[in-house]
């Protein structure tokens, strides 16, 4: 019988690249933990990931709006990755980063007005003196009547 041989994980190999990786990977949590203790606890939650690029830190939020509120905190927060001494940073610039969660994504419900209000919206046009606004609206009765 031949020797059956047991499942490796991957961290039991002797691997360079993959030992690169994950040492890039604790960097950027050691930096993300001094990003976020540079931050009041509401901004916490919102800040994603963190990477270094040329002197450059990117951090990553999840929305303009918090993108806008981190904004406020980009001296605050290369204060801090300089006095950690652990990179060399001289910008901080904030990303928006959308995660594309499929349970997150709302179906948007078409709103179509009533057969009344169709009807209306067709003899309004149809009174109008102006001839581009005329054809305009009897152009999206036409249009809402078909979708109905």
């Amino acid at each position: 019988m031949s020797k059956i041989d047991s499942f490796k994980t991957v961290d039991t190999f002797n691997n360079r690249i993959l030992a690169n990786y994950q040492q890039k990977i604790k960097q950027q949590q050691y930096l993300l933990n001094i990003v976020k203790d540079s931050l009041p606890k509401a901004l916490t939650d919102h800040v994603l990931y963190c990477v270094v690029s040329a002197e450059k830190l990117l951090i990553y939020t999840n929305s303009a709006a918090w993108s806008s509120q981190l904004r406020f905190y980009q001296q605050s927060i290369l204060s801090a990755i300089i006095n950690s001494k652990s990179v060399s940073i001289k910008v901080v610039q904030i990303k928006i980063m959308i995660q594309n969660n499929s349970t997150t994504k709302k179906t948007l419900k078409k709103s179509i007005p009533s057969k009344s209000n169709i009807k209306l919206l067709h003899h309004c046009g149809k009174s109008v003196n102006d001839q581009k606004l005329k054809q305009a609206l009897l152009n999206l009765s036409q249009t809402l009547n078909k979708l109905s």
